[in-house]
């Protein structure tokens, strides 16, 4: 008779346990961080962010009307309401205001020979449109070779400017 009680009550804790319920909540949470990435050339970014490619000045000595003017080189995609700030640095013989937006710049010719000139940044910045694009920034810099440079040889001159994107 023992075996049976036991048994039996094994059977109704049973029975009751599964017409029982039970309901639980799960919490998700995620935390996004500022980033951003270089999106590519531009050809594939909207027309205001520059989608030249270098030009190169007409120079003469007589006035500084040729102007260089190309795109910045790149574009970069960031999480909406990231802080970039973007800056240019010309090479050893050049200089860069405090904003990094403007300077001087030596570029090299053929022989030792060098033009001096200043160059500028603009920098434009496309809003994030939907959940699937972000922020995006690009733009233009232009050269300006200083006027009166009759020492300047016939030629082609160059220089490089590195632009640097930075965010937190």
């Amino acid at each position: 008779m023992k075996n049976l009680t036991l048994l039996a009550a094994a059977l109704t804790l049973a029975g009751s346990a599964s017409a029982a319920t039970s309901t639980g909540s799960v919490v998700f949470k995620a935390t996004v961080a500022n980033t951003c990435h270089i999106v590519g050339v531009q050809a594939a970014l909207p027309a205001s962010l520059g989608s030249g490619t270098a030009s190169t000045a007409s120079y003469t000595a007589l006035n500084n009307s040729g102007v260089s003017t190309a795109a910045i080189g790149a574009v970069i995609e960031c999480t909406k309401g990231t802080v970039v700030d973007i800056k240019a640095t010309p090479g050893a013989q050049g200089t860069a205001a405090t904003d990094g937006r403007s300077g001087t710049m030596k570029l090299s010719g053929t022989g030792g020979a060098f033009l001096n000139g200043a160059w500028t940044m603009a920098v434009d910045k496309v809003n994030s449109t939907s959940q699937m694009t972000g922020d995006r920034y690009g733009g233009s810099v232009t050269f300006r070779p200083d006027a009166g440079q009759w020492g300047a040889v016939k030629g082609d001159y160059s220089g490089i400017l590195t632009v640097t994107f930075e965010y937190n």
